[in-house]
């Protein structure tokens, strides 16, 4: 290794010690019943801890009284692992706030996860470090993904299996289907399978890419389509997924007739024990109250609240960060969209790979929106912007690209200048890395003003497992 290679890892080691620090320093001041739901799915990594067994969402202490719901129904690989960290904690002490942290710390360890593989498809992807680097940073310290990372939920690990996917599609594209990137690409389809079905779209685009990475150029100058590896590649694939994580919808369907999904049984649970108002069958949607599916383009409410917890929103969604945070960020995406209008002079994938890749992302990133936007429509008026953070790595990986466009243009520009040139670079770059720094710290502030008053209760929470 030579000594810039060991300068970049010894980077690296720092950035994800720092985003492991921020998400603990964000997470210990929560309370349990300041996110969204954390206090309804800490229930499950609790039983399971508890009772050694996967739950059932047809136990009743499972179940969320007002709604009549439970998430035992759906993947819930993120409750396994996090049994497990409180079981071993559990051997130590039996103080709930202990109990709760192992539980929130798999999620930061998904944040870190996330941050390597992020961080080595910036590498593969953008042949411009400071790109690189600001993609890396902007994917991994977006408030609303530190938010995600630093309590109980599936967001995490969901988020996690993209950053996995993503990193895979992109070996494949420029090293070919290896059995390390297919494995890959396996495992991280798998998690996602395991983990939220927001974020399936993600799925939905590494077939797309996977099915193009295998045009190639005949010697004529014609396409050609190398249909066999692609099959016996893509059963491999489906193989390994189905083995790592089909034995969960096995597992439904004999529990829940045939439902391996768990939407029908869950809606069951929900007409049984939901509260009157709260019944599939008597409460209000826009759908069944006959509005046009198009209304919530002109909710203006929906679509405030949406973009806004899309960038960051915490609490029980009623705590933004300074201006300044969301506003940059919108800035780093409108830019990037200004820089996919200019030449592009560095292309990380040429011809239908390259074509392949832009509508696999398009399609991954679009897809979350789609469904949440259904959701809200057709299920629960649900304006929550972590239901499209499966989408955002896609996004980014394309905007990025228009990012490093605009620098090849600086330095093409100042061509003549190449000293001036360079360092406008490398200030703009270090001003965006420290802007990202300084969102960080007023998003974690932001938490801390207003929980730390009320730490000492937090800290001396009892949680006996009861009613939900």
């Amino acid at each position: 290794m030579s000594r810039k290679e060991k300068k970049e890892r010894i980077i690296e080691i720092a950035v994800g010690a720092a985003l492991f620090a921020a998400l603990l320093i964000w997470g210990l001041v929560q309370p349990i019943t300041e996110q969204p739901d954390e206090r309804c799915r800490y229930v499950l990594p609790y039983y399971i801890m508890r009772e050694g067994k996967l739950p059932d969402g047809n136990i009743s202490e499972l179940v969320i009284s007002t709604w009549g719901i439970s998430y035992a129904f759906f993947p819930g690989l993120p409750y396994l692992m996090m049994a497990l960290f409180m079981k071993v904690t559990s051997l130590f002490t039996a103080n709930s706030y202990a109990l709760l942290m192992a539980a929130r710390v798999v999620n930061m360890l998904a944040g870190v996860v996330s941050y390597v593989f992020i961080r080595k498809t910036a590498k593969k992807l953008f042949s411009n470090q400071w790109t690189a680097w600001f993609f890396t940073l902007a994917a991994v310290f977006w408030p609303q993904v530190m938010f995600i990372f630093t309590y109980v939920n599936c967001d995490a690990f969901a988020y996690m299996s993209c950053a996995i996917m993503v990193y895979a599609l992109v070996s494949g594209l420029k090293e070919s289907w290896t059995v390390k990137n297919y494995v890959t690409l396996s495992v991280g389809i798998a998690i996602c399978a395991l983990s939220y079905y927001n974020a399936y779209g993600m799925v939905l685009g590494s077939i797309i890419v996977f099915l193009v990475s295998f045009f190639y150029r005949k010697e004529n100058g014609r396409t050609g389509f190398a249909m066999k590896d692609c099959l016996r590649i893509g059963f491999i694939i489906a193989g390994i997924v189905f083995v790592l994580a089909g034995w969960w919808f096995i597992r439904n369907a004999i529990l829940n007739n045939g439902d391996f999904l768990g939407f029908a049984a869950n809606r069951r649970s929900a007409e049984l024990y939901a509260a009157d108002s709260f019944k599939p069958s008597v409460k209000e949607t826009f759908q069944n109250t006959g509005e046009p599916i198009y209304c919530l383009l002109f909710h203006e409410g929906y679509r405030e609240m949406l973009v806004q917890s899309f960038f960051g929103r915490f609490g029980n969604m009623n705590l933004s960060p300074p201006a300044y945070v969301l506003r940059g960020f919108k800035i780093i995406l409108f830019v990037g969209v200004l820089g996919l209008l200019l030449p592009n002079r560095r292309k990380a994938f040429t011809g239908a790979k390259r074509a392949g890749f832009f509508v696999g992302m398009f399609a991954a990133g679009l897809t979350p929106l789609l469904l949440a936007y259904w959701y809200a429509y057709a299920s629960d008026f649900q304006a929550q912007g972590r239901y499209l953070l499966p989408g955002l790595i896609p996004l980014l990986s394309i905007l990025f690209m228009g990012i490093q466009n605009i620098t090849d243009c600086i330095v093409k520009v100042t061509a003549k200048q190449a000293v001036l040139g360079t360092w406008l670079v490398r200030i703009l770059y270090v001003g965006s890395y420290l802007y990202i720094a300084a969102a960080a710290a007023g998003s974690i502030y932001t938490v801390w003003r207003q929980f730390y008053p009320v730490f000492p209760e937090t800290l001396g929470m009892i949680f006996t497992g009861g009613p939900i």
